[in-house]
């Protein structure tokens, strides 16, 4: 972020405001690109074992795990949010990446990404104030409430800001270099662990997917093949 120094104070902002939205949209391309590519692998072990001598048999059994894998990939493709995709991968490879030793630690700032992302992708204000009145205790109370007060309270607790919102009254304390520089190692890091938990059959399907750049999927019962562009975004 050292090439930032001479740019003025909102394109400074501006520029981590897009680093923080990125962040959390290469985390969610890479999970669908991963997921989508650990189902493929799901159906190839599916075809190896569906050897049985009985032609109906085979094709009902067929037929049943079409559906269910038609059913897998349009609900990949739906979901959104991180606890969201943790299910989708319990309910694909019975694991949940929240619970990986790599990943476990990371957990809350991956929930904060996601979490922050969502405020600011939808504009909400940043307010808060200072209220004193004879019923409150102490002669000043703190009002700042919603989705910045989380993200600021793991700011704060990871050293990422210096002061509070309600003492510095300027939201650009948000969107420091440090913050944005934060989110996206937070990102590459999850990549990076995220294949490192997996093993066998599942991580080689998956690094396929998301380093290389390949995915093999199954419209129309036929095996295409096509670019992934998680590769691309990953690379800018």
């Amino acid at each position: 972020m050292k090439s930032t120094k001479n740019l003025s104070k909102t394109l400074k902002v501006g520029i981590n405001f897009s680093i923080i939205l990125n962040s959390a949209c290469y985390i969610e391309g890479v999970l669908e690109t991963g997921l989508k590519a650990l189902l493929c692998q799901k159906r190839n072990v599916f075809n190896k074992i569906l050897s049985h001598p009985n032609f109906y048999i085979r094709k009902t059994t067929n037929q049943f795990f079409n559906k269910l894998e038609e059913d897998l990939e349009g609900k990949i493709s739906r979901t959104t949010g991180l606890s969201n995709y943790d299910d989708v991968f319990n309910l694909l490879i019975g694991k949940r990446p929240s619970k990986f030793p790599a990943i476990a630690p990371m957990w809350e700032g991956l929930k904060t990404l996601f979490h922050f992302r969502n405020v600011i992708s939808h504009g909400k204000e940043v307010s808060g104030f200072l209220l004193s009145a004879y019923w409150i205790d102490e002669p000043w109370k703190e009002s700042f409430r919603g989705g910045y007060k989380k993200a600021e309270e793991y700011f704060l607790k990871n050293n990422l800001v210096k002061k509070r919102f309600i003492e510095s009254e300027s939201e650009r304390m948000f969107f420091s270099n440090r913050v944005a520089s934060h989110f996206w190692k937070l990102a590459q890091d999850f990549v990076k662990n995220l294949s490192n938990s997996l093993s066998g059959e599942e991580k080689k399907a998956f690094d396929e997917a998301v380093f290389k750049g390949n995915i093999f999927f199954r419209p129309n019962n036929s095996i295409q093949r096509t670019h992934s562009r998680v590769k691309r975004a990953q690379g800018r």
